[in-house]
């Protein structure tokens, strides 16, 4: 017997569009999840950035590729937090990456290449 496979399915560029007006029809919802603190807008952002990545290759790789990403983001969080400064939680940024923002100007030059080696760790 034969086995009929199926078609492959095309994923049409409407999903972005309904996507967003899901979105923004949520609007109140993520305002109460942007007040979490540090880490609301963070989980928002790490998981657009999964379903932005999700679009073009496998789910499994585009949680992977994010993870690895958060891990890096949470080298320059710790190596601040050792150094007593102020840091914002990570937000992702999707094809781009991801960054920390600083709260306060570092004044010490010899601190900024210990935060940006951070990542490395």
């Amino acid at each position: 017997m034969e086995e009929k496979q199926k078609p492959a399915r095309k994923k049409s560029p409407l999903a972005i569009g309904g996507f967003l007006a899901v979105l923004l029809s949520q609007g109140k919802l993520l305002l109460t999840v942007f007040k979490l603190g540090k880490v609301g807008g963070a989980v928002i952002s790490m998981f657009i950035t999964i379903w932005a990545y999700a679009i073009m290759f496998k789910l499994p790789f585009a949680i992977g590729l994010v993870v690895m990403i958060l891990i890096h983001e949470l080298g320059h969080v710790l190596a601040a937090k050792i150094k007593g400064l102020p840091v914002s939680a990570p937000v992702f940024i999707p094809f781009l990456g991801a960054l920390i923002m600083m709260k306060k100007i570092l004044r010490m030059l010899r601190q900024k290449p210990l935060l940006a080696l951070a990542g490395l760790f």
